[in-house]
C-alpha cells in the first residue's frame, strides 16, 4: 500500500524535533545550567513547546497500522517488528549501558542494560510503549471498529489526561514509592499514551473522514495551537507544573494541535522535499543514535570552538545529531545483521514507486 506524503512529513518533522529538543538539552547542561540565567529560561521555554516529538511517534505508529491493515493484520506482523524494532532496542540498550557505565565494570553495565531493556531507562523507552499498542491493536481492533469514534476519543483523552495529571501533581513520597518507580509508572504504561493510540487508530482507519475534518476546521488550528502552547508555558513558568517532559497532561493538547497543523499543511502541498523523505527513511536510526553523538560532541566541542553562542551550539548539536546517525545507519544497513543494531532504512519515494510498478506487472 502506498505510503502517504503526510506520513513522510509527520515522521521527519517529529524526528527533527526530537533531535533539536535534545540539542537544546545538551546546550543547557553544558553551557547554561543555571535556572537564573535568561538564556536558560528561553531555552527551557523552547523545549516545552517541542515536547510533542515522542508522542507524535506513538501516534504515527498506530496511524500507519490502522491505515495499512484496515481488514486485519497479516501473518508475521509482530515477528517483523520484533526483528527490526525490538531487537535494535535491546542492542542499543546494551550500547548505551556501555557508554554510561564502562568505567564502573561489567556488573554495572549489565545492571544498567537490564534497566534499559525492561524498564525503558533510556531514550528508547517509546519502543516499549508502541509494542504495548501493537498488542492492544491486535486485541481490540474489532471492538474499536464498532465503537463510536467521538465518544471513544473523548473517553481516551479523559483517561489519559487524568492518569498523567495524577502523576504530575502528586509526590511519590506521599504513596511510599521511590522516584524511579514513580517515573516508570508515568512513562511506560499504555494509559500514559492512550489518547495518541486511539487518535492514531481512528485517523488511520477512517482517513478520508479525518482528512475532511482537518480541512473543515482549518480556521481553528492556529488558535488551538496558540492556546495549547500558552497553557504549557503558563503552567511551567508559574511553577504549577515544573516537569520538563512529554509526560504532562497539557502536552496532549499541544501534540494534537501540532498534529492537525502538520496534516493540514501536508494536505495542501503536492510535493514533499526530498531531504525530508530521507530523514523519514532514517528516522529510527537517528532516534536511537543521536544522543550518543551529541554526548561525544559536547565532550569534545571545546577542541574546535570556544563559542558560547546558543544558536551556534544548538546548530552544531542538531546538525551533527542528524547527519552522523544517518551515516552510521547507512553503513550498518550495508553489512550483515546491521539492521538488527539500528533498524532498517525505511522506504523512500523512488523505492516505493519501483515496488508498486513491480506489483502492477505481476498482477
Amino acid at each position: 500500500m502506498k505510503t502517504m506524503n503526510e506520513v513522510f512529513w509527520l515522521r521527519s518533522l517529529s524526528c527533527l524535533t526530537v533531535v533539536l529538543l535534545h540539542a537544546i538539552t545538551t546546550t543547557i547542561i553544558h553551557y547554561y545550567p543555571s535556572p537564573d540565567n535568561s538564556t536558560h529560561t528561553i531555552l527551557r521555554s523552547l523545549q516545552m513547546l517541542m515536547m510533542y516529538g515522542t508522542p507524535m511517534f506513538v501516534f504515527i505508529s498506530e496511524f500507519l497500522i490502522a491505515y495499512r491493515y484496515r481488514y486485519g493484520v497479516k501473518q508475521g506482523f509482530l515477528s517483523k517488528r520484533v526483528k527490526f524494532i525490538l531487537i535494535p532496542y535491546i542492542v542499543m540498550g546494551l550500547f548505551y549501558a556501555v557508554v554510561y557505565q564502562a568505567p564502573h565494570g561489567i556488573g554495572s553495565i549489565l545492571s544498567k542494560w537490564g534497566d534499559h531493556v525492561f524498564f525503558g531507562a533510556y531514550h528508547g523507552y517509546f519502543i516499549l510503549i508502541i509494542f504495548q499498542f501493537y498488542i492492544l491493536h491486535l486485541l481490540f481492533d474489532r471492538a474499536l471498529r464498532k465503537m463510536n469514534a467521538k465518544a471513544t476519543l473523548f473517553a481516551a483523552f479523559v483517561v489519559n489526561a487524568a492518569y498523567l495529571a495524577f502523576f504530575n501533581f502528586n509526590d511519590p513520597q506521599n504513596y511510599g514509592m521511590d522516584p524511579d518507580t514513580w517515573t516508570r509508572l508515568t512513562n511506560l504504561p499504555f494509559l500514559a499514551w492512550l489518547f495518541y493510540f486511539v487518535a492514531g487508530y481512528y485517523a488511520g482507519r477512517y482517513f478520508g473522514q479525518f482528512k475532511q475534518f482537518v480541512i473543515k476546521t482549518r480556521k481553528w488550528h492556529l488558535p488551538f495551537l496558540v492556546g495549547s502552547a500558552a497553557l504549557v508555558l503558563v503552567l511551567y513558568h508559574t511553577e504549577a507544573l515544573v516537569a520538563v517532559g512529554s509526560k504532562r497532561f497539557d502536552i496532549i493538547l499541544l501534540t494534537t494541535a501540532v498534529m492537525v497543523i502538520m496534516f493540514s499543511t501536508a494536505f495542501r502541498l503536492k510535493r514533499i522535499p526530498p531531504e525530508l523523505v530521507v530523514v523519514s527513511q532514517y528516522s529510527f536510526g537517528i532516534y536511537l543514535l543521536h544522543p550518543f553523538f551529541q554526548l561525544v560532541i559536547a565532550r569534545n566541542i571545546k577542541n574546535f570552538t570556544t563559542t558560547d553562542n546558543m544558536f551556534v551550539l544548538i546548530s552544531i548539536f542538531f546538525g551533527l545529531g542528524v547527519l552522523l546517525p544517518m551515516a552510521v545507519t547507512n553503513l550498518l544497513n550495508r553489512i550483515p545483521y546491521g539492521q538488527y543494531i539500528v533498524g532498517k532504512v525505511g522506504v523512500g519515494k523512488k523505492r516505493e514507486t519501483a515496488r508498486q510498478s513491480e506489483q502492477a506487472k505481476a498482477a
